[in-house]
């Protein structure tokens, strides 16, 4: 089965390539794929530094959610156990440190939610996209390969 390829083309070209199902024809003109492999690689950046921000957000709030839990889990613990030492270290009277224990737990139940809510609602779309662009390019990378060794 042939198909017609000229998606990867600047908008200017002329020709078209046209590829069988078994094997893609390469173009002649290695400076379109250097120029398609270039701006896939801006796009891959792009694309990438966005999930990754994504990313390091939800895991900002999980980490920083355990991290309050395990404040609240010491807190909770000395008020078992009525160690007061901490809580006159710092100041407080056992009514606050009851309030600040409080605090620390529902401050890192918020967080953690939060970031659960954020991995469940992530963009699967733009990581299908941004493995879409990653293999366009690695086959823009063979065809040029594939162009230098033919001229060689």
């Amino acid at each position: 089965m042939i198909e017609k390829c000229d998606a990867w083309l600047s908008p200017d070209a002329h020709h078209s390539v046209f590829y069988s199902s078994e094997q893609i024809a390469l173009p002649v003109e290695s400076d379109q794929i250097d120029a398609r492999i270039k701006q896939l690689r801006l796009k891959i950046d792009d694309l990438g530094y966005e999930i990754d921000a994504y990313k390091s957000r939800t895991a900002a709030a999980m980490g920083g959610g355990l991290f309050l839990l395990l404040l609240a889990a010491g807190a909770g613990y000395d008020l078992v156990t009525g160690n007061a030492s901490i809580q006159f270290a710092i100041g407080m009277t056992r009514y606050q440190f009851y309030l600040l224990a409080f605090a620390l737990a529902a401050s890192s139940i918020a967080l953690v939610a939060t970031g659960i809510v954020r991995q469940g609602k992530r963009d699967r779309s733009r990581e299908a996209k941004l493995d879409e662009l990653e293999r366009e390019l690695a086959d823009m990378l063979e065809r040029k390969n594939a162009i230098a060794q033919d001229a060689v």
